[in-house]
């Protein structure tokens, strides 16, 4: 067999994701990032892809503005792809491009917390008791 492009390995990749039953908004995600992957890297042969590659991937994310939950999941994306290419032997077991990203901190909102001081009034203001 020869060698194979990333074009090639994504659409593999997708029908292996869709006859392995993964939920459609997964596979929806998958083939978003990889597509994104793909435009980013070129048509490159898979066996080239190295850490370089995740590192532009990532900043190409975050320089773009997406969330840290969205780039996160496009990683993760990433990674699921590079883990099956590995154990197709598309990847070389020492190539990880993976190998300098990390999963970027999303910043938590704090909750809405009511002061103890009104809650009685709160309460009061309920007209039913079923919204208390």
């Amino acid at each position: 067999m020869g060698p194979v492009t990333l074009s090639e390995a994504i659409t593999e990749f997708m029908a292996y994701r869709k006859s392995a039953g993964f939920a459609a908004n997964t596979q929806l995600i998958n083939q978003r990032a990889l597509s994104k992957f793909l435009a980013l890297v070129g048509n490159v042969q898979v066996r080239h892809l190295d850490a370089r590659h995740g590192e532009q991937y990532q900043a190409m994310l975050m320089a773009k503005g997406y969330m840290p939950n969205t780039v996160n999941a496009h990683l993760t994306s990433l990674a699921a792809f590079v883990k099956w290419a590995r154990s197709r032997r598309y990847l070389g077991a020492r190539s990880d491009v993976m190998a300098n990203v990390r999963a970027v901190r999303a910043m938590v909102e704090p909750r809405q917390r009511l002061d103890v001081n009104d809650f009685d009034a709160f309460l009061d203001s309920c007209d039913t008791p079923h919204q208390r």
